[in-house]
């Protein structure tokens, strides 16, 4: 059997290149591997038989049904390098998932393919620092994460402007949230947080309104100012939108083009 150091494709990350030297070194070594009758390692390209079998190794919490739906190679069809090297690609996709290689074998005129995998490790701490108005409870709520989660770069970074649009909406406008990369090589994963002051709304002010009086204007938006114990006075980016976007509907529905 061939060296499966020299012979295994392996695919890392986001690559997007599966090796054309691969291909090279096993043209160029194939005159020198001895291929035995039964079980030989075969060499990309000169592959064109059907596959026998689909085997999934290095899996622990993944089930093999898990990865072979992320894959269109299907045993009884043809082998095919460049559709197994898309598998790999979608294999990757999945957070679970660090890296993936792949092997073939000539099993009784058939190719036996080999997936190797190797999961993602698993989140060990989620933190906050610097929260004194939301509780840690309050921001795990908005966050797509969860301790013993796989690792997931992704989810990560995308956390910090979940808690962030979170802040803004309650009126912090200043707040600024960053995650600890020192932490992250630990696999740790600390947020912080400076808060910052709540602003609040003191009034409405429109301006350019000559036909539309003010108070069918303030009528058409949900923001409202501040007035103790009654309402909070909250300044949140979002209902600016959808108040901007309400007035610019009714000044439509009045004919104003």
């Amino acid at each position: 059997m061939a060296s499966n150091g020299i012979l295994t494709r392996i695919f890392k990350g986001n690559a997007n290149t599966l090796g054309s030297h691969f291909l090279s070194i096993c043209k160029f070594m194939l005159p020198f591997v001895v291929l035995f009758s039964n079980g030989k390692m075969l060499c990309g390209i000169e592959v064109n038989g059907i596959i026998g079998s689909i085997v999934v190794i290095g899996n622990e919490t993944v089930s093999k049904n898990t990865i072979i739906q992320q894959m269109e190679s299907r045993t009884g069809g043809v082998f095919d390098e460049k559709k197994i090297s898309s598998d790999l690609k979608n294999i990757l996709k999945l957070p679970e998932i660090f890296d993936v290689s792949w092997r073939a074998f000539d099993e009784e005129g058939k190719v036996a393919l080999e997936i190797e995998i190797r999961e993602s490790p698993k989140l060990k701490s989620i933190s906050f620092v610097g929260n004194k108005i939301f509780s840690r409870k309050k921001l795990m709520e908005k966050v797509a994460l969860e301790e013993e989660n796989f690792f997931d770069p992704y989810r990560i970074k995308r956390a910090v402007s979940d808690i962030k649009s979170f802040y803004l909406e309650e009126g912090y406008f200043s707040v600024s949230v960053s995650l600890d990369e020192e932490a992250l090589t630990q696999r740790d994963i600390v947020y912080n947080i400076v808060e910052g002051p709540r602003v609040k709304v003191n009034k409405l002010v429109f301006s350019g309104n000559r036909l539309v009086s003010k108070g069918k204007l303030k009528s058409q938006v949900k923001t409202r100012p501040y007035f103790p114990i009654f309402r909070k006075g909250v300044l949140g980016e979002e209902q600016l939108e959808q108040d901007r976007l309400a007035i610019s509907s009714y000044y439509y529905d009045q004919g104003f083009l």
